[in-house]
């Protein structure tokens, strides 16, 4: 079958030109957002030693950034799985 082939893909993938570059990318975005987190998770101890003001204001801060890390990704993954589609 000629659009089912897994060996077709996986030849497609690993030479769609910038697929490289994406999963890159992918990759950095991924690593970046575990040491933020791992950072993250290591400054909630300190949670009760600020005024709640500054802990409402890191949450909104936090999840902002998060968001922002996860639609980073997507964006990539959608850029990685359009070029390396089969035209």
């Amino acid at each position: 079958m000629l659009g089912n082939d897994p060996q077709s893909d996986q030849k497609t993938r690993s030479t769609a030109p910038g697929a490289g570059v994406e999963r890159r990318k992918v990759r950095a975005y991924w690593i970046g957002l575990c040491v933020y987190l791992f950072i993250f998770l290591n400054a909630v101890r300190l949670v009760g030693q600020v005024p709640y003001e500054v802990v409402v204001a890191g949450a909104l801060l936090n999840a902002a950034i998060i968001v922002g890390t996860f639609l980073l990704l997507r964006r990539a993954y959608r850029k990685l799985r359009n070029e390396t589609s089969p035209k």
